[in-house]
């Protein structure tokens, strides 16, 4: 059960994705294709980790009006659902892909505020997790209503009892959590130079950035950068891990928190660190290779990790 994997969600959706080719605001656009699923940062962390076979426990809040796609989720992917169901519905967020410009488009409506007896219900389901459960991913913006404290205090709780945090999220949300110490952090490039106050351009300017985390404690810093791989570090090495060219990119969709799944199931199996930077890029690779969130086959990702090239950093 100490390998067990808690995702918390605060502020999911139900993701429409549209596939528009040549998509032009302002013009009638034809759909080729769509698709509705169940999602939310932390709900897709917990599906790529339940298809890479870890036991993942979901947990979070959901709209009682409309949980149907979340229940038959949980029960084909073998998750098991702790999230808290409130009143109204999870909002809707629309992704309208366009594969021959390679963008991504996200509308996202406002989501729903829990109340003060459904916050009190989450405090005391993390600290009973945290007495049983090692490992937990922080997903994901928080909901209207909200302090931004909440990750900050949840982090606490967890650490309190010896367990260990993976955080991805940004803004307030973000520069309040990371002074708690969680395990891991994967800012992207725009959030780090956001956090930092300056847009950080040198690879030299991004790792100085990024290690002043260890200073709070962080062990695991990802700097992800898009089609230029990403950026990891911790108190030994600086590494970049980036993916072959020639890959076909269908969506971005969910490729953060494929990462975030990646360098998880490296720490649950306890493997090396440039594997571990690895197996995160070889899952990011696995998800923007699809429409469908996921990986298509966790047989294939054994082979990805060996296409990513690393080169290590002397600063």
């Amino acid at each position: 059960m100490r390998n067990t994997v808690i995702t918390l969600t605060l502020n999911p959706a139900i993701d429409e994705t549209v596939q528009i080719d040549d998509f032009a605001s302002g013009k009638v656009n034809r759909v080729i294709n769509s698709s509705r699923y169940p999602g939310g940062k932390g709900i897709n962390v917990a599906v790529f980790l339940a298809d890479y076979s870890l036991n993942v426990i979901s947990a979070g809040f959901l709209g009682k009006t409309n949980d149907a796609i979340f229940n038959s989720m949980f029960k084909l992917k073998g998750i098991m659902d702790k999230c808290f169901r409130i009143d109204g519905s999870t909002r809707i967020g629309i992704k309208i892909i366009d594969q021959v410009k390679s963008e991504t488009t996200d509308i996202n409506y406002p989501g729903i505020t829990p109340a003060d007896k459904d916050i009190k219900n989450l405090y005391d389901a993390i600290e009973d997790f945290s007495k049983k459960h090692k490992w937990f991913v922080f997903s994901g913006s928080i909901p209207s209503g909200l302090s931004s404290d909440i990750y900050c205090d949840l982090i606490r709780i967890i650490k309190k009892n010896k367990g260990f945090v993976l955080l991805d999220t940004s803004g307030d949300a973000f520069r309040n959590a990371v002074e708690s110490g969680p395990y891991l952090i994967k800012p992207n490039i725009d959030e780090l130079s956001e956090y930092a106050g300056m847009e950080l351009t040198s690879v030299e300017e991004i790792i100085k950035a990024g290690r002043k985390f260890f200073n709070y404690g962080i062990k695991i810093v990802i700097i992800s950068m898009g089609e230029k791989g990403a950026l990891f570090l911790n108190n030994e090495y600086s590494i970049s891990a980036v993916p072959p060219s020639g890959i076909n990119v269908v969506s971005t969709v969910g490729a953060g928190d494929a990462m975030v799944s990646g360098a998880l199931c490296a720490l649950v199996h306890k493997i090396s660190f440039p594997d571990l930077t690895r197996m995160a890029t070889a899952f990011s690779m696995s998800a923007v290779m699809s429409i469908e969130l996921g990986l298509s086959d966790r047989n294939l990702i054994a082979e990805y990790m060996k296409e990513v090239k690393l080169e290590y950093l002397d600063y």
